[in-house]
């Protein structure tokens, strides 16, 4: 066969073979980077409405009028919604110097997750 005929015929097997078991190599890794990617974009998403609730609740909680007797009470409420299908459930527990701890707890496959956010009021329920 002629070098030049040789030259515009194609790919020898050889070379796709090697092709190929190049990608067989890198293809899992890949995928393996992908996936990881998506479960941490899926766990930001999650926070992030879990901290916009926790917020949600602090907003209210600086709008109601009887904080400061509730604060002596010294009791936690609890409140539940449902954002995208995923339940959170948050937790106001009033502290001795006036504060607020505000706890968002939900579960990601099965593992329970939480944040904390901390709010200080005056007596009036109004932001200091």
């Amino acid at each position: 066969m002629d070098p030049q005929m040789r030259a515009r015929s194609g790919m020898s097997i050889l070379e796709v073979l090697v092709a190929l078991i190049i990608l067989a190599i890198i293809l899992p890794g890949l995928a393996g980077m992908i996936i990881s990617s998506r479960k941490a974009q899926t766990a930001n998403i999650h926070m992030d409405q879990a901290y916009a609730y926790g917020q949600l609740l602090m907003d209210s909680l600086a709008l109601t009028p009887n904080w400061a007797h509730w604060t002596g009470s010294q009791s936690s409420k609890s409140a539940s919604t449902t954002i995208a299908g995923k339940t959170y459930t948050g937790t106001i527990t009033p502290l001795p110097s006036g504060s607020a701890l505000i706890r968002v707890d939900w579960v990601q496959g099965n593992t329970p997750h939480s944040i904390q956010l901390r709010e200080v009021l005056s007596s009036s329920g109004l932001y200091r």
